[in-house]
């Protein structure tokens, strides 16, 4: 019985210190992450378009509009325009100096940077094809790293506060699907790195060794004679 106590608490130390390691470098315990997983596939064979929603307010529009047309030619081209159209009080992480989007890269701070509210589509993918599949042409800061995740940095105001978070964006190796992954943002308006969604579950677990010791040894004192 002796050892059995004595295993637990090693056990619950052991929460209680990675506790204070991890917490000592956790963010705000106020700070509230916000995660939608959306999961939408748009193809090249049709127009289409994901919502990215606050409360349900639109705050991002990502679309695919596809055109078809002779291009001067009798061989028929397909062109698929791969956009995001931001909401007025919305902006995308933009390159420096002009306001085409830039993917962000992972683990990159969405707060710094730079940032356009261009209420109007911008381009993140382009491509053209022939009727028989071949592709013609291609441009577009997302289409410079395909069939890998990318990230897009975004940034909102909710009630005066402006919130940053990010979207990620996968386009395929040939250009014929574009995946809208998942929308993150932190509703405080600290900041977010791209690509990574915090573990309070993790946390509390620690916390709760934290907790646990301190019952533990406090009732193994009040059981002493």
């Amino acid at each position: 019985m002796r050892n059995s106590s004595k295993n637990l608490e090693k056990q619950l130390l052991a929460y209680s210190t990675a506790a204070g390691a991890v917490l000592a470098v956790a963010p705000s315990s106020d700070a509230t992450v916000v995660v939608t997983n959306i999961n939408t596939t748009l193809t090249y064979n049709s127009s289409g378009q994901v919502d990215l929603l606050v409360n349900s307010i639109k705050r991002f529009q990502i679309s695919l509009n596809v055109t078809n047309y002779f291009g001067g030619g009798a061989t028929p081209i397909r062109e698929a325009a791969f956009n995001i159209v931001p909401n007025t009080d919305a902006a995308f992480w933009r390159r420096a100096g002009n306001s085409s989007v830039l993917p962000l890269a992972l683990n990159a701070p969405v707060q710094g940077g730079n940032w356009s509210r261009v209420p109007y589509a911008r381009n993140m993918a382009w491509a053209m094809w022939q009727s028989t599949f071949s592709r013609i042409g291609t441009a577009g800061p997302f289409a410079q790293n395909l069939g890998v995740t990318n990230y897009l940095g975004l940034r909102f105001l909710v009630s005066g506060v402006t919130n940053y978070g990010w979207a990620s964006v996968l386009v395929s190796p040939d250009m014929q699907s574009y995946t809208i992954g998942r929308f993150v943002y932190d509703n405080t308006g600290g900041n977010i790195l791209a690509g990574v969604i915090p573990e309070p579950n993790s946390l509390s677990l620690l916390a709760l060794g934290a907790a646990g010791l301190f019952a533990f040894r406090r009732s193994r004192k009040n059981a002493k004679p």
